[in-house]
């Protein structure tokens, strides 16, 4: 399929796999993708900045990485940034083609808007449930696709709620402003625009401005007074428009900034004159939260204001009444051999924007691929035929480069929700993955899919190496140990912190000590926003406290009794991120670990300090172990060593000896950790 993407020597469409469905998920056929001129042209210059200027906008995180001799990690940040992609596009329109099993408010053959980073410019798009709104047949899905630019204007005047026969200033007649002139003509608003490009002035005067002027007569003409709502829909405004803004504006009136504007509204103009200030939230009340988008909760009701879905539903009536018309963007028919001509239009200096056309010539249906290979059982396939689940961060650092490195493993593909690009990485289907082609399978999908994504690769008897976590609740692990005594796949965890050259010698001094030990592990971490993902996918203590948990019982055997203390006393766990667990073992040895977002962040994420008989063993951030006798400090290892190529290693050594018992020990290890995260008796 063909995508638009951003790359740092500019546009392009390139060819990317297909989209993979998840349980919450939508595939559609894109009908049409509106190109947002100002807010994407924006993104891709950005992105295409050269890397000096790059190193200089990031000099502070630079600095920090040279202090701490991490070499290997700027290299690698160097890559990423001459290499890095960005997809463009998060308004779009088209046919649903496959629904995932929890997906109830839209079906196959159903035409919808889509919005959000995931609704790109592209043949086919994957997004969440709760950002695809069906819309009816009779409405022209090309204009659809501008739904959610134009929810980002409708959404502003809901805000305002301005009153009918009200004046209301809008600076900037470009894309949005263009749809704020038609929402507020529509509310009864008297419009009056200003722009520094006049031939934006025709259109504006057709949706409804009864005055146009440009910056000079904004400034030049006596106004003093006379707006009640302002709205400006340009990047950045300099000091003279302020104050010019600040004399039309009447005591009391709402100013709202549309977009990403540049903040920098002097604080003595909203003073005098009792101002409001109000920044709208992009396309409506609802964006950014998890249970809106992915799970397709209602959103509370707000005064003055509807959520994205009812927006866009608002703005599809609209569209239907002939109230709001998309007549003034262009519209461009996508073909694989348009690039030249594709990048020409989205830059034409005289256009609002594009309707990218997706109803390609050359388009068939069994392109879409969904379900490539029938639904059977086949032999056992080679262990050393691996594939992965998700193409994170994490798989492009930790799993792909060790995988190819090793000469004994076989790189089979991707599976990913998302489309990747194919010409950088081997990409396979979901239903490819249960055929005999592939051995072994890596998940390293989001946390909240990992026990899903391991329960039916075990159907089909793989070895799989889930990254942590193994799964998110009690339900999930006890359908993990139904699944493993009742089917002949193995899985363990991809805990690599255990095959650390940090951890390999603090163990080695542990094995020449005869007696118990004292181990305190601490994890200072930033706060993070609520809204973010991991707190509704088990949250971070089950998240990432599973490392330090993992190296306890790796260290120091069975445990014996477990104590934990929680400095929050949240009744959704899953949001807690201040905890400590107390684990005595059998051996007489303990292990307090503390994982915590309170005090500064600054200095140590990681410290593991291990005390036995006259000697203390300290590792900072896996980068550098001291050990500690007869108060003298001398320096085991100065490396950056998470163990990322041991553990590849170590697997590559199980799939080869077909070690039943280490593959046993690995699994009831994991288990018996997931068990104390999730605080079950062991």
């Amino acid at each position: 399929m063909l995508k638009l993407i951003s790359k740092s020597d500019g546009l392009k469409l390139a060819e990317h796999s297909l989209p993979n469905l998840g349980k919450d998920d939508v595939i559609i056929r894109t009908i049409a993708s509106c190109y947002s001129k100002g807010t994407e042209s924006s993104t891709s210059q950005n992105h295409q900045k050269s890397l000096i200027k790059k190193v200089i906008d990031n000099k502070d995180k630079i600095s920090e990485l040279f202090l701490q001799g991490d070499f290997s990690q700027l290299l690698k940040k160097f890559n990423s940034q001459k290499s890095s992609v960005i997809n463009m596009g998060y308004s779009a329109s088209g046919e649903v083609i496959a629904v995932g099993k929890n997906v109830d408010n839209v079906k196959v053959n159903d035409t919808v808007v889509i919005v959000g980073q995931s609704a790109n410019h592209g043949q086919f798009s994957v997004v969440p449930k709760g950002l695809c709104v069906p819309i009816k047949h009779d409405v022209n899905p090309l204009y659809a696709s501008c739904s959610a630019i134009a929810c980002i204007a409708l959404n502003s005047v809901q805000i305002a709620n301005p009153l009918l026969g009200s004046n209301a200033l809008v600076i900037g007649c470009g894309l949005l402003g263009q749809f704020l002139i038609q929402f507020l003509a529509a509310s009864g608003s008297k419009i009056t625009c200003v722009d520094i490009e006049e031939w934006r002035f025709k259109a504006s005067k057709i949706h409804g401005a009864k005055a146009c002027m440009n910056s000079t007569e904004f400034k030049n003409n006596d106004l003093s007074e006379k707006f009640d709502s302002i709205y400006i829909a340009i990047p950045h405004i300099d000091e003279d428009l302020w104050t010019s803004i600040g004399d039309a504006a009447k005591t009391n009136a709402d100013v709202l900034m549309i977009g990403a504007a540049d903040l920098n509204c002097p604080r003595d103009i909203f003073y005098k004159k009792h101002l409001n200030f109000r920044s709208p939230h992009s396309y409506g009340p609802g964006r950014g939260l998890y249970d809106f988008e992915v799970m397709h909760q209602d959103f509370p009701v707000i005064s003055k204001t509807w959520d994205i879905r009812s927006n866009i539903a608002t703005f599809i009536e609209l569209l239907q009444s002939k109230k709001v018309s998309t007549d003034f963007i262009d519209c461009f028919k996508v073909s694989d051999t348009t690039n030249d001509l594709l990048l020409e239009a989205l830059e034409n200096k005289r256009s609002y924007s594009t309707i990218l056309d997706w109803s390609m010539d050359n388009y068939e249906n069994e392109k879409i691929g969904l379900d490539r290979t029938e639904n059977k059982i086949f032999e056992e396939a080679e262990r050393e035929n691996i594939a992965l689940i998700g193409y994170s961060d994490f798989s492009k650092e930790a799993h792909i480069p060790n995988i190819h490195k090793n000469n004994e493993l076989n790189f089979i593909g991707v599976c990913n929700r998302t489309p990747i690009i194919t010409d950088s990485i081997k990409t396979i289907s979901k239903s490819e993955l249960s055929t005999n082609i592939v051995g072994t399978v890596v998940i390293s999908s989001n946390h909240g899919s990992h026990a899903s994504d391991l329960l039916e690769m075990m159907e089909h008897n793989k070895l799989c190496i889930v990254d942590k976590p193994l799964c998110i609740n009690t339900s999930e692990l006890e359908q993990i140990i139904s699944k493993k005594d009742s089917s002949n796949s193995d899985f363990f965890c991809f805990m690599s912190r255990r095959y650390s050259k940090h951890i390999k010698t603090i163990k080695k001094y542990l094995l020449n000590h005869d007696g118990p030990v004292h181990a305190d592990f601490l994890f200072q971490v930033p706060k993070k926003d609520k809204n973010t993902p991991i707190y509704k996918e088990g949250g971070r203590l089950i998240g990432e406290m599973c490392h330090h948990v993992d190296l306890s019982l790796f260290l120091f055997g069975e445990p014996y009794s477990i104590t934990y203390s929680d400095n929050e006393t949240s009744n959704n766990f899953f949001n807690r991120e201040n905890s400590s667990i107390l684990i005595s073992f059998k051996n007489g040895s303990s292990c307090f670990i503390r994982y915590t977002s309170i005090g500064d962040a600054e200095g140590s994420k990681e410290k593991i300090k291990i005390s036995f008989g006259n000697k203390t063993i300290e590792t900072f951030d896996f980068i550098k172990t001291d050990i500690i006798s007869n108060s003298k400090r001398q320096t085991l290892i100065n490396e950056f060593d998470k163990g990322f190529e041991s553990m590849w290693n170590e697997i590559n050594q199980i799939i080869k000896d077909n070690n039943e018992s280490l593959l046993r020990y690995m699994t009831n290890l994991d288990l018996q950790v997931t068990k104390i995260l999730l605080r079950e008796k062991i």
